[in-house]
């Protein structure tokens, strides 16, 4: 396969390796800061190659959900013979725990292949103090 078209090594470990290697799903991992400061958290993540239409951004009860899914496996019009495809499906998927994000307090910005999300602090509450009767 490709180590004929290359002219290297065709054993059958290589054979393989190039069965294996080539066939694998494309899964990526955003390399991601968190900065904290006194009114809220900024998430960046870098999503290079991903539009604003193939990110989401979703706050869940415990947390923050980001997710982007790019598919080049769309139907081609052309009659390419491809020798090596590694440009077909790449996903990204990060969560972060949070209490109970308020989803109005955040914002998202996706510039340059960064994300940048900030999310507004919650106000600190004083515990809710109940008595509890003992019997």
């Amino acid at each position: 396969m490709l180590n004929e078209l290359l002219g290297l090594p065709t054993g059958r470990l290589m054979r393989n390796f190039d069965n294996d290697f080539m066939n694998m799903p494309s899964v990526l991992r955003a390399k991601t800061d968190i900065v904290e400061n006194e009114t809220n958290y900024e998430i960046s993540m870098e999503l290079p190659g991903f539009n604003k239409e193939e990110i989401s951004v979703n706050a869940i009860k415990n947390g923050i959900v980001i997710t982007a899914k790019k598919d080049e496996t769309k139907e081609e019009k052309d009659d390419k013979k491809y020798l090596m495809r590694e440009r077909t499906t790449s996903s990204i998927s990060r969560s972060f725990t949070l209490e109970n994000p308020d989803p109005s307090g955040i914002k998202a910005v996706f510039k340059d292949g960064i994300l940048t999300i900030t999310i507004e602090k919650p106000e600190e509450k004083e515990p809710e103090k109940t008595e509890i009767k003992i019997d």
